[in-house]
């Protein structure tokens, strides 16, 4: 009887074993699946403004932020309608001449969006293809408007 107690108590030990070693993840499978969790994050909290575009400072006469690089998905073109190649010579309210310059200036990129609600959100002027844009809504400063496609912003695509 002591032998009989001994074996199932032997074969449920062994059991156990081997259920945790068939459960058992490796650990490139839990870092691959670590990684598409980060992914999703990353697609349901969007991309933020900042990570959107990249401007470089231009200084001389008229200083302006050159738009070298958008994340066509990103919020600079979904929300604002910025486009590559565009000239930014106001942000807010003030010109980039009186916040000091295209340097200084390319740290305040972001203070117009920050601003929760849509409608509160500051706006920049841009010139493109030699005229003064506002962004977001696309008026031309001091003349027409520029045309919108279906969304609402500015067409895409060469000229």
């Amino acid at each position: 009887m002591r032998g009989m107690f001994g074996l199932v108590a032997l074969l449920a030990a062994c059991g156990v074993v081997i259920l945790f070693w068939t459960k058992a993840q490796h650990p490139a499978d839990v870092a691959k699946k670590g990684m598409e969790a980060q992914e999703n994050a990353r697609q349901i909290a969007g991309v933020s403004f900042l990570d959107s575009i990249k401007v470089n400072p231009v200084e001389g006469n008229r200083p302006y932020l050159a738009v070298v690089w958008l994340d066509p998905a990103g919020p600079a073109v979904t929300q604002y309608g910025f486009m590559l190649n565009d000239q930014i010579v106001e942000i807010g309210s003030m010109s980039i001449d009186t916040l000091g310059g295209a340097s200084i200036a390319k740290d305040m990129i972001v203070e117009p969006t920050r601003n929760p609600d849509p409608s509160k959100r500051g706006t920049f002027v841009v010139l493109r293809a030699g005229q003064r844009i506002t962004l977001p809504g696309g008026a031309t400063v001091g003349g027409a408007s520029t045309p919108m496609n279906a969304g609402g912003l500015p067409p895409v695509g060469p000229r």
